[in-house]
């Protein structure tokens, strides 16, 4: 009786020409034009280039928490770790990947060597226990994917006189430590592993211990470390020199391809040829049919007393 009752459902819609065309104009602009204007991109950007290095901020959980503020509420703005962003390294360089070896390293072996947290300096620092005229540290890092190039290496020490800071590697194939250079880490990025061994030296324990704050390994994962952009205009104002202030502020637009997958007002850029530094605080992307082809990004110099000015290109 059941199966009598039963009516299939009416489907009364009506298709027109007008609802074929209209997906078929999109299936088209996804796969044919759109594309075709992410390739025209690349070819245009090519007219007036100015290369230049793109730094994205480390967001937060991807990184480690600095020790410039393990009691403060919130970063030092001058801290030489992170940059005053909060996260240990502060930016990654478009096309490297960053090492850094710090008190907040979570593979760590000391001997006679502990953090100082009696002074107020910040980033923390390695120092030598009271008694001991040496000690060493040894952090153990992990080479991702890359190309076998050091792209820059650079430490924050302080050595008073009579004492001494010292670095060493060792990888897998090494029976002995290796004097650190940017050589000797070339040779071993290939490696599982590469053990950072700095040691801290002084003539007595009468004497003040050297300090080692942080050591920075930034290396490549790409040939090529630079974007190409179009600087379509310069504008330059002095608008703030009614209430005293002279210095010039200047500001610039980049136009950029579909290169870079990401960009916030978190990020900067860095002129390869003048090295002239902007931080990015607006940002417009162009992606018909959620498809990124361009971005247009405004920036403003930054200026000497800026977190970013110290950080190393």
């Amino acid at each position: 009786m059941a199966s009598r009752l039963y009516r299939p459902r009416r489907d009364d819609r009506v298709f027109v020409g007008q609802d074929v065309l209209r997906e078929h104009a999109h299936t088209v602009s996804r796969e044919q034009l759109i594309p075709r204007i992410a390739v025209e991109n690349h070819i245009a950007v090519e007219t007036v280039v100015t290369p230049i290095w793109f730094y994205r901020r480390i967001r937060k959980g991807e990184g480690r928490r600095c020790s410039c503020f393990d009691i403060e509420v919130s970063p030092n703005s001058t801290c030489r770790c992170c940059f005053g962003t909060g996260i240990v390294g502060g930016y990654d360089k478009y096309g490297t990947h960053l090492e850094v070896f710090d008190v907040t390293h979570a593979a760590v072996r000391a001997l006679n060597v502990s953090p100082d947290y009696e002074r107020r300096d910040r980033p923390r620092q390695y120092i030598l226990i009271p008694g001991a005229v040496s000690g060493h540290v040894i952090a153990r890092m992990y080479p991702q994917t890359n190309i076998g190039t050091v792209d820059h290496i650079f430490a924050l020490t302080d050595v008073p006189n009579g004492t001494s800071v010292e670095a060493y590697v060792k990888s897998p194939t090494d029976t002995e430590w290796q004097e650190f250079s940017i050589i000797n880490i070339e040779q071993r990025l290939f490696n599982p592993w590469i053990d950072i061994r700095v040691e801290l030296l002084r003539a007595s324990v009468a004497s003040p211990s050297p300090r080692f704050g942080t050591l920075f390994i930034r290396y490549n994962r790409l040939t090529d470390l630079t974007l190409k952009a179009n600087v379509p205009r310069a504008t330059k104002s002095n608008a703030l020199q009614e209430f005293g202030v002279t210095d010039e502020w200047q500001t610039q637009s980049f136009w950029l391809d579909n290169t870079i997958r990401s960009v916030t007002t978190s990020d900067w850029v860095a002129h390869t040829d003048e090295e002239t530094r902007w931080r990015i605080h607006s940002v417009s992307e162009f992606a018909p049919e959620g498809l990124l082809t361009s971005w247009d990004l405004d920036a403003q110099l930054i200026q000497s007393y800026e977190p970013q000015s110290f950080f190393p290109l």
